[in-house]
């Protein structure tokens, strides 16, 4: 019985998600309750990357990303409006440019 063939994934990404896995498990915020009721919602609203979809791509969210960063505005930490569901690939470029 044929198998369906692996999905190809860049190492690159799969390095990426690593890393951002261990960061978070690190981070006590991204633990809490109250992030990940917030990041399911945002997830939910937003299954595709926002930046993929202003380029016409279609790729799924795969990280919840800060849009002022936590490290600069604290206060905005849980606040919706400041949530954007990003791609690993696109994730990695914004944080880059940070």
């Amino acid at each position: 019985m044929p198998t369906a063939p692996k999905t190809f994934r860049p190492k690159h990404a799969q390095v990426a998600a690593k890393v951002a896995r261990a960061a978070k498990q690190t981070d006590p915020f991204y633990l809490s309750s109250a992030w990940r009721r917030l990041a399911a919602v945002v997830k939910a609203e937003e299954p595709c990357c926002r930046e993929c979809e202003k380029a016409g791509r279609a790729e799924p969210t795969r990280l919840i990303d800060h849009i002022k960063p936590r490290s600069q505005r604290p206060d905005l930490e849980l606040v919706r409006e400041n949530l954007q569901g990003l791609c690993i690939g696109c994730h990695n470029v914004k944080t880059a440019k940070e």
